[in-house]
């Protein structure tokens, strides 16, 4: 399948990495990862690995990835999402920056760093970081017209020179106890159609358990109650890459929780004894016509 893409990024590209999608040539797994606060728990379910075709993590733009998340009843992930995977990954993976690059090859390139770093381990599971992605945030409400990218974690204070930033999270490394950094921060720098080698597509899955009910995560970050679980910021005003127009999904999409109505009251019936219908009223005599008949009666009797 990837001998079929072009050698640059494009409308062509994009095209293809899209019906592979649709025709289920592409390829991922999920895994949950938990998120505590104020209370309530919450278990999500996540891309284990980036989208892969033909076992490359293919590098998509915004608008590309927000379409596979429509098609798989997905959203994207928000930077605490991103941050929470990063944690909750056994076996942290090193970024791998490069001079920008979008071609096909560029992207092949940096997918093989990865599986070469995940053969010396032979790790299986979560496997993050595995490259930046295309996040949701409420800066987007600002910019429409643009698109945020964020990632590639790393332990420590520095990554090859490179300082970094704190996650957007702000969440600290239990291991450690220092704040986890990442060199892409959230970023309004690009628009919806850019790519390059290390935009790669992870998800979230929509499908959520929170206190042990299930819910429409889209639910869970419009809730002032249960947001924070999910974004670092609290409720989500952008829950999707704007000007996108929205697919059908391929698979099934939680339907959102509803209140049951409360069923009706069934009242037993009680026996009792059966009641005579009422009288009805005796009819009124209208007194000349009972004098009439009395006369007749005395009549009849004298001739007796």
């Amino acid at each position: 399948m990837l001998d079929d893409f072009p050698a640059t990024q494009g409308p062509e590209r994009e095209a293809k990495i899209l019906e592979c999608v649709r025709s289920k040539i592409g390829t991922f797994s999920l895994v949950t990862i938990t998120s505590e606060y104020n209370g309530h728990q919450a278990q999500f379910q996540v891309f284990e690995d980036a989208l892969k075709i033909d076992g490359v993590r293919v590098n998509v733009t915004a608008r590309t990835q927000q379409q596979i998340a429509d098609l798989l009843g997905c959203i994207l992930p928000t930077a605490k999402l991103y941050d929470l995977m990063w944690l909750e990954c056994p076996q942290k993976i090193s970024p791998h920056p490069r001079p920008i690059d979008s071609s096909t090859k560029a992207m092949i390139a940096h997918s093989k760093q990865i599986d070469e770093d995940l053969d010396k381990s032979n790790y299986q599971g979560l496997k993050s970081t595995v490259g930046k992605t295309w996040i949701i945030d409420n800066s987007l409400a600002t910019k429409p017209s643009k698109a945020c990218n964020y990632g590639w974690h790393f332990s420590g204070t520095t990554f090859k020179g490179i300082k970094g930033h704190l996650a957007e999270s702000k969440l600290k490394d239990p291991n450690t106890n220092e704040y986890i950094r990442v060199i892409q921060p959230a970023s309004l720098f690009h628009d919806p159609s850019h790519t390059d080698y290390s935009q790669v597509c992870v998800l979230v899955s929509r499908k959520c358990l929170v206190d042990g009910q299930e819910m429409d995560i889209l639910d869970v970050l419009k809730s002032p109650e249960l947001a924070n679980l999910a974004n670092h910021n609290g409720v989500l005003k952008v829950l999707r890459q704007p000007g996108v127009p929205q697919l059908e999904p391929i698979i099934e999409v939680v339907e959102p929780v509803q209140e049951l109505e409360p069923e009706p009251e069934i009242i037993p019936e009680i026996a009792s004894e059966t009641v005579p219908e009422p009288i009805g009223e005796v009819p009124v005599i209208n007194q000349s016509f009972l004098e009439l008949i009395m006369g007749l009666f005395r009549t009849l009797s004298g001739r007796a």
